[in-house]
């Protein structure tokens, strides 16, 4: 009975539950968690979307071989074209080529690129027939990149017929001598976006596309304005730089006398860490001279407490004791028997030997050093 009653009262509770659940005001809520893998991978991957929404295509060229057939632009003219102008640094004369294909009717967008300056881009024959400069700002402040989670403020309008698109565009680059449409914000004179009409077709100067790539395309009026940048052009080409320099010419370029300076200090390190040529007498003679000290220094110690002949009897023991090893009782044999002995081992004369073995310690410094190396160097020929 008490297990019917447990189910009974798990049951009513489950669907009590259940009740409230359903009873409640479901509201269904969008959140954004970021960009897929695919987005990582593609930055124009929501412009692609969005385009065809409008009916139109999104290519990304892949190389050069997509876009430049010989010395010509291969793409359809009434096309729009989006660089950066890094790519000038990837594909020799590709600016002359474009103008050509401009002329011809097509579009192209160019983006200033972030890194004009580090990769050395002046100029090029697109700035030069535009009569544009692009100029850096010197009091314009660090920004953050737009964030597909955070709505940024807009600092620019773009007035239509009918409508008036609000924009955010941050670089701290502008246009400068546009004589074509120029959109500023309040903030400084010069352009943000300059619409430069090149006979049979166009050039759209931009200081920063990150409106219509993934994390920006989302806020403000940046959809309609790629709709507005892409006119009534249905096919839209997008060329991605492929240009990317070495950490190491990063680093030389914006501070070479540090890598010169760090350089030379680890050449000298590792000199400082090498055998460097020359002779190394030196250091073999310093370690005699220690050990002559040594036999100075010992020999007058017994001398001046009467134990000349207590170091004689030593190192005469000690030569005893390297032949008894081979030849036992060689310690009792006579003095003219040892002397014969060492002589046909070392090769050393035995009137020498028989002077070691039997005159004692001289009493002066130089003597007695000599002597007591006399006996070492009979023990090594052992």
């Amino acid at each position: 009975m008490k297990t019917n009653g447990l189910i009974a009262i798990l049951v009513l509770s489950l669907g009590l539950l259940g009740a409230y659940i359903y009873s409640l005001d479901w509201i269904q809520e969008e959140v954004i968690v970021g960009l897929n893998d695919e987005a990582r991978k593609d930055p124009l991957l929501a412009a692609n979307l969005y385009l065809k929404s409008q009916d139109k295509k999104l290519t990304t060229l892949a190389s050069q071989k997509d876009f430049i057939d010989h010395t010509r632009v291969k793409l359809i003219d009434e096309s729009t074209l989006i660089i950066n102008e890094i790519s000038m640094l990837e594909y020799p004369n590709v600016d002359d080529y474009l103008l050509d294909w401009v002329r011809s009717g097509g579009h192209l967008v160019y983006e200033v690129s972030g890194t004009r300056v580090a990769d050395e881009i002046d100029d090029n024959a697109l700035l030069r027939e535009a009569g544009i400069q692009i100029v850096e700002l010197e009091d314009f402040e660090p920004y953050q990149r737009l964030s597909i989670q955070n709505e940024p403020q807009a600092n620019l309008t773009i007035s239509l017929k009918s409508y008036d698109m609000s924009l955010a565009m941050f670089s701290r680059f502008r246009i400068r001598g546009c004589e074509g449409d120029a959109f500023s914000d309040e903030e400084y004179e010069d352009a943000l976006i300059c619409d430069f009409p090149y006979q049979g077709g166009y050039i759209t100067f931009i200081a920063n596309l990150d409106l219509i790539r993934n994390n920006g395309l989302i806020h403000l009026d940046h959809g309609q304005f790629l709709n507005w940048l892409t006119a009534t052009n249905e096919r839209v080409f997008y060329l991605p730089s492929l240009y990317s320099p070495s950490w190491f010419e990063r680093i030389w370029q914006r501070s070479w006398l540090i890598v010169m300076t760090f350089l030379l200090v680890l050449l000298l390190i590792i000199w400082r860490g090498l055998v460097r040529f020359g002779s190394i007498e030196g250091l073999i003679g310093q370690g005699d001279s220690l050990f002559n000290n040594h036999l100075q220094a010992m020999s007058r110690f017994l001398i001046k407490h009467d134990q000349g002949e207590t170091l004689h009897k030593a190192l005469v023991a000690d030569i005893d004791g390297k032949l008894e090893a081979r030849m036992p009782g060689f310690g009792q044999l006579p003095n003219e028997r040892k002397v014969k002995i060492l002589s046909e081992i070392t090769g050393e004369s035995e009137q020498s030997i028989e002077q070691l073995l039997t005159i004692t310690v001289p009493q002066d410094d130089v003597g007695r050093v000599r002597y007591t190396k006399e006996f070492k160097s009979l023990k090594e020929k052992l």
